[in-house]
């Protein structure tokens, strides 16, 4: 979760929440909410919230997916 907590600590700093990011991006937050608690953004929505972020795609991504919950193995 570190890389999840450096992504929620530089949008804090960039003064962004998820409501800004949703209205900046022309999505709706609900869909913004999804990709802060894991589910990966279409290819061009990732581009463009890299770009508000100030960040790579692939750093984006990566934050992304530390915040996927573990799936238990049985």
């Amino acid at each position: 979760m570190a890389k999840y907590n450096a992504l929620k600590q530089h949008i804090r700093q960039r003064g962004l929440t998820q409501a800004r990011i949703a209205e900046l991006m022309h999505v709706s937050p609900s869909r913004v909410s999804l990709w802060f608690n894991g589910s990966r953004p279409k290819d061009h929505e990732a581009a463009a919230l890299a770009v508000l972020l100030g960040m790579s795609v692939k750093e984006l991504l990566e934050c992304i997916d530390d915040a996927r919950p573990y799936h238990r193995t049985i």
